[in-house]
């Protein structure tokens, strides 16, 4: 074929992979209820700038970049949630750009371009966080920019300078940007050492910028558990967790939801995973230790990938709680695509060279049938808080107390009802006693819910709870009934073999 030709064609290609990429993520962008993450990003992002910062101090974990791009765009936008949902995807669209650059950056011609946005358009995890009211859209698309200004740094000697201030904003944006930053020093250093001080000087820049924010937010350290509650139930993670963290940086279309969700469908997930390390064992194999020694083929992409993974762990088994994540690890993602793409379009292949890239395009197609094919609904339990929320709004009695047993059925009751007619919210927990579900915690220094080990009978109040059926015999209706109330139901709302139920006492 001629060379003109298959550009033509490979251009077409690259053109069908950003249109998926953008119809993937526009597919069911409002189509289920925000969560609780979402609702904080959005509680938070409501703030005068000088609420928000202690707020978000608060919360020990992020840094404040992702909420005041949140702030700036709901006040020119709204709050409502077409315009939250469409923040992340905006951001995802604009990563494109970054993407782009970094595929063309490679030198792997328009097949390997081609591929490589293919790769990025189809993915679960990052279809998922497109969507998300949350700060790792941005992550991906920064850890896009810099993997992309490293690059052209370790190739030419170009641009360290843009790749400081994108790693400040990564950094700003998520601690987590600190394994990207540390891994591109230590790349630096194993491959071109004569660059060493420039890479050390731009690091230390970067992290001593985010610095002061750690400074501040260590002022509320001390408030509730501290970083217990925030990475506490987090497991350290064993070689299934390890994966299930590589097999969702490269699974199509599909991702999980929730809890209650399969991790992968193995039915897509295990001829890509095939697929992919064929891809890499051949690359390796072919280039040998003169790849690996020189920085070239796969390196220093995949060392930089590799560092940051091994540095993940090891700060999860040495650090009082573990770090470990897939949407943690986004942060390498950059330098994860660049990896694969090279694999996948490597001349390594030989006269073999166009199976990768077909093998890829059918597993995609397969995937978005898949995808097509399975049921469309999408409830959540938490969706029920929104709901009787509403319910509540619209009739009498408003002002009847409400009693919630999980912190995160409170928080979202809370959110959902907080323009409307003023209602005393509690939360059923003693101080010694932990959350239901340790994964979620009211925001430090909140005041919107109080708690409360005892409910006041003395008048009307609601209850709103979780179980698998109505059942008398255990709580908390057991307990309602032995203060002599017996329970009015006025709305369930079923999902994932639950019910949640609001019932009114006397």
């Amino acid at each position: 074929m001629e060379p003109g030709r298959e550009k033509k064609i490979w251009l077409v290609v690259s053109v069908v992979a950003i249109t998926l990429f953008i119809l993937l993520r526009y597919d069911g962008l409002c189509d289920h209820c925000l969560w609780f993450d979402e609702i904080y990003s959005s509680h938070a992002a409501s703030m005068k700038l000088s609420e928000m910062f202690p707020f978000i101090a608060r919360d020990l974990v992020h840094p404040p970049l992702f909420y005041l791009l949140l702030n700036l765009w709901t006040s020119l936008f709204g709050d409502s949630l077409v315009s939250l949902r469409s923040f992340p995807f905006v951001i995802s669209v604009i990563s494109l750009a970054p993407a782009y650059l970094l595929l063309k950056q490679l030198k792997i011609g328009p097949i390997g371009i081609a591929t490589g946005l293919l790769l990025i358009a189809a993915n679960g995890i990052l279809i998922k966080y497109s969507q998300e009211v949350r700060m790792y859209s941005l992550v991906v698309g920064l850890s896009f920019a810099s993997t992309f200004l490293f690059h052209r740094f370790f190739r030419m000697g170009k641009g360290i300078v843009a790749l400081t201030v994108i790693n400040v904003l990564l950094l700003t944006t998520h601690f987590f940007g600190f394994v990207l930053v540390v891994s591109q020093i230590m790349a630096i250093l194993v491959w071109q050492r004569i660059k060493v001080r420039a890479i050390i000087l731009s690091g230390a820049t970067s992290i001593s910028v985010v610095m002061g924010w750690l400074f501040y937010a260590s002022r509320f350290s001390g408030e509730g558990r501290g970083l217990e509650e925030n990475i506490g139930w987090i497991p350290t993670p064993d070689l299934f967790a390890m994966i299930n963290s590589f097999i969702d940086f490269i699974e199509p279309i599909y991702f999980e939801t929730s809890t209650a969700d399969f991790p992968t469908n193995p039915l897509i997930s295990i001829p890509m995973l095939l697929l992919v390390l064929a891809s890499l064992a051949v690359g390796i194999s072919k280039g040998g230790m003169k790849d690996i020694k020189a920085g070239e083929g796969l390196f220093p992409q995949g060392g930089i990938f590799i560092f940051g993974v091994l540095l993940t762990l090891a700060l999860s088994l040495i650090l009082p709680y573990s770090v470990w994540g897939s949407r943690h690890l986004l942060v390498l993602y950059g330098p994860f695509v660049a990896v694969i793409a090279i694999a996948l379009t490597a001349d390594a292949h030989g006269r073999f060279r166009s199976i990768p890239v077909a093998t890829l395009f059918s597993i995609v197609l397969m995937a978005v049938a898949f995808g097509f094919v399975q049921p469309r609904e999408n409830r959540h339990i938490w969706c029920a808080w929104e709901k009787f929320a509403s319910y509540l709004e619209e009739r009498p009695n408003q002002g009847a107390p409400v009693y919630f047993v999980d912190d995160l059925a409170a928080y979202h009751f809370w959110y959902f009802s907080r323009n409307s007619q003023e209602r005393q919210i509690f939360l059923l927990r003693d101080e010694s006693i932990g959350p239901l579900n340790e994964a979620f915690f009211l925001p430090r220094g909140f005041a919107g819910v109080l708690k409360t080990d005892r409910i006041d009978v003395d008048g009307p109040f609601l209850v709103a709870f979780t179980a698998k059926s109505w059942n008398e015999d255990v709580e908390p209706l057991k307990d309602l009934k032995e203060k002599g109330c017996s329970p009015e139901v006025l709305e369930i709302f079923g999902a994932n073999n639950l019910n949640a139920f609001l019932v009114r006492c006397e």
